[in-house]
């Protein structure tokens, strides 16, 4: 499969939903071919909105869309499984590939071969109905796969597989990026966006707020690092305070203290103030992840709020 002169294009798009609220506004950005696109961004953000939008499942309120596929197909794994119970999972995947175009012969070589990719050849002849979570979502990757679509658009597509079956996909999107195909994929996992994808594609409140190489974004939290100190005694109030202060996602194990600095905390004044308190038996920090980068500029993120629909 070759994809080169593919392409996704978004330009000025808003959706408001008939309540009046706006899932996305003035959204722009253009996903060349040959390149993993990682979308981003806290509950409520408009990633489902955007992907949808691209999946043409809702219509833009303002803007356009454009999606060229160089080979006329494009893969789609919507958050919500879309699944015939009564099939088999062979029978789903094959139903997936008719319905892209593909002929009876092309449909079914290209079923195995993508239940091969996702692990799912021991249980192609079983009913849908009687897999896991884990196995559901695989099926619904695989629909998404078949055919070698040039464009590839996938959300959330991580939920419910297991550290093994993650960078398994991840591996296979990068593979047909590199073949030339445009892969926009949302997820919370951002340790594997970051190990895997090109670009990071970060929504806030609807909007576009970051949109560049992964490096690059990760070049902007010089100043996030996490740090790891060993005191001579555990912490006492007081010194747990101070600690508390400076770090984020504390950790205190004994005399073992472990966290994420808050924006503006720099490491010299940061040891600074551990050792007006305590002696340092050890002290280590490391360079800023994907993770300490997305925190950092989306504060908002975390358990609350409510994905925009």
């Amino acid at each position: 499969m070759s994809g080169a002169g593919s392409l996704v294009s978004v330009e000025g798009v808003g959706k408001r939903y008939r309540n009046g609220v706006w899932g996305v506004r003035d959204v722009t950005f253009r996903l060349p071919a040959g390149r993993v696109t990682g979308l981003v961004g806290p509950n409520g953000a408009g990633k489902s909105t955007t992907l949808n939008l691209l999946g043409g499942l809702i219509r833009p309120t303002t803007g356009t869309v454009e999606m060229v596929s160089a080979n006329g197909r494009v893969g789609w794994c919507p958050q919500v499984d879309l699944i015939d119970w009564s099939l088999t999972v062979a029978e789903n995947v094959l139903l997936g590939g008719r319905l892209l175009g593909l002929g009876r012969k092309e449909a079914r070589s290209s079923t195995a071969a993508v239940l091969e990719v996702t692990g799912l050849s021991a249980c192609a002849e079983r009913n849908a109905e009687t897999l896991s979570g884990g196995q559901l979502r695989r099926m619904q990757i695989a629909r998404a796969l078949i055919g070698d679509p040039a464009v590839l658009i996938l959300d959330e597509p991580t939920s419910g597989l297991d550290p093994e079956g993650t960078d398994v996909l991840f591996g296979e999107l990068r593979a047909r990026a590199r073949h030339g195909a445009v892969v926009l994929v949302s997820s919370h996992d951002l340790h594997s966006v970051e190990s895997f994808a090109d670009d990071i594609l970060l929504l806030e409140a609807g909007t576009v707020v970051a949109h560049s190489p992964v490096q690059e974004f990760l070049a902007r939290g010089e100043e996030v690092v996490g740090v790891e100190v060993d005191l001579d005694a555990p912490p006492d109030g007081a010194l747990r305070a101070l600690l508390a202060g400076q770090l984020v996602e504390l950790s205190i194990d004994g005399s073992h203290v472990a966290g994420r600095f808050k924006p503006g905390t720099t490491t010299a004044g940061f040891l600074r103030m551990v050792l007006s308190a305590a002696e340092v038996a050890d002290f280590k920090q490391r360079t800023a992840s994907l993770r300490d980068v997305y925190l950092a500029r989306s504060p908002g993120a975390g358990p609350s709020g409510r994905e925009a629909s």
